[in-house]
């Protein structure tokens, strides 16, 4: 099927990215089996920093011609583009070629068939400039000539662009090639020259080559350096230089697990794995100084983080602890006769207290948490300072920056509400987002 696929993780700012991967296989032994793996592999992990995909190949000429049609013309206008081909172009020194299931087994090493037995590369990479991409690259996986490697000429047949072709050892295993390509897919703030420069250097240490054309483009990523700094998640609630109060977050737990299972998905990236080091301290934290009677929990602390952010704090508790008087023995009863008095003056009513209204409404307040605002003076305060820091740091941002970081407070303002009317879980909640604003 030549349909776009969802992305598998929807990104608020780089949404609008397609890579349309083509397999490029004779269906003889394993070939085309093996390139239908690396074809999911790649859609898997592109789908995971969001862009659309489409897989083609494995069918004859006409069809595989027909579906990549069908695919470009679905192709929105403006949009980045990655074009991969997995398994082995095969190229005439001039141009490159993409091998459908029906070509003879031994394309590869009869390059002069290539005119009639398969798709010429360049015909393709026209139909998605047609579409005028923001931005367009080319990543072939393997490619040959007569059985060897291609020359950098037949990268630069029109048109022109940023295009990166791979020449595998026979001897190397071809998982191994894919596992370092996709590693160097995933790492954040390479641009697409950085890319080549790094994927070369993992590709000669399985004896392999990679070439490239004159140009390589110096603005598309396949992960943008902020990608996972927008990427809304309950994650981005552990800060890992949070002090001692703010440590105290009553949703660690929830925000640890989304950790891991972000660093699962994502182990390369190191933000990720800063978090995750950072929530599993802070939870030990959290056990140490829950209450005097778990001093086991405040020692294992100790253990495992001799040097560790709050072993101040959890020290300092550990000695109040010690230190706290302990309560004296009660006197015996004594019931004694109470005079009741013949008139009791009433107490004069005290004064009324200023009432503090929040940012919001108090009348089109709709959560648990709101109604609790609004009915506590020291939370509405809270609530007013967060929105004038919130507008401060707003005013100062502009384009994607000012949408992701509105998107963040539409997020906080969920996790807020779920305190629902716990007064003390709403404070910490504000303490924490009012530090991360400052």
């Amino acid at each position: 099927m030549s349909q776009w696929s969802l992305p598998v993780v929807k990104h608020p700012v780089y949404s609008n990215r397609f890579a349309l991967i083509l397999i490029s296989a004779p269906d003889v032994g394993s070939r085309l089996v093996d390139a239908r793996a690396a074809a999911a592999a790649y859609a898997k992990r592109l789908g995971e920093l969001s862009f659309q995909t489409t897989i083609v190949g494995g069918i004859s000429r006409p069809e595989f011609d027909r579906r990549i049609r069908e695919a470009s013309t679905a192709l929105p206008t403006g949009a980045e583009v990655a074009l991969i081909v997995v398994g082995t172009a095969v190229s005439s020194g001039k141009d490159l070629f993409v091998v459908p299931s029906d070509a003879v087994g031994n394309l590869d090493a009869q390059a002069a068939t290539a005119e009639t037995e398969a798709l010429r590369l360049g015909s393709i990479q026209r139909r998605l400039l047609d579409r005028s991409p923001r931005e367009f690259v080319s990543l072939v996986e393997d490619c040959r000539e007569n059985g060897e490697r291609c020359s950098a000429s037949a990268l630069e047949a029109e048109p022109r662009g940023s295009q990166v072709a791979l020449f595998r050892n026979i001897s190397t295993a071809a998982s191994a090639v894919q596992e370092a390509e996709l590693s160097v897919v995933m790492q954040p703030g390479l641009n697409y020259e950085q890319f080549f420069s790094v994927l070369s250097q993992k590709v000669g240490a399985l004896q392999g080559v990679a070439i490239r054309s004159k140009t390589l483009s110096s603005t598309f990523h396949f992960v943008p350096n902020d990608f996972f700094d927008l990427l809304p998640s309950e994650c981005s609630q552990i800060n890992p230089l949070a002090d001692p109060m703010a440590a105290l977050n009553p949703g660690l737990a929830v925000n640890l697990a989304a950790c891991e299972r972000n660093a699962s998905v994502w182990p390369s990236v190191w933000q990720y794995q800063l978090r995750v080091k950072a929530g599993k301290e802070q939870l030990a934290y959290q056990r140490a100084v829950a209450t005097c009677d778990r001093d086991a929990a405040a020692r294992g602390y100790a253990i495992a983080y001799p040097e560790g952010r709050y072993v101040g704090a959890v020290e300092q508790f550990r000695q109040s602890c010690l230190n706290r008087p302990r309560p004296a023995p009660l006197p015996p009863a004594v019931t004694r006769e109470v005079p009741v008095p013949r008139q009791i003056r009433a107490a004069p009513a005290p004064e009324p207290s200023v009432r503090v209204s929040p940012s919001f409404s108090c009348a089109r307040a709709n959560t648990n948490a709101e109604h609790t605002i609004c009915s506590d003076n020291s939370l509405a305060r809270l609530d007013r300072q967060l929105t004038t820091l919130y507008d401060l740091s707003l005013a100062d941002r502009i384009g994607s920056s000012r949408r992701a970081f509105v998107a963040a407070q539409k997020q906080w303002i969920l996790e807020r509400d779920q305190c629902g009317s716990d007064a003390r879980c709403i404070a910490r909640a504000y303490a924490q987002r009012i530090g991360q604003l400052r």
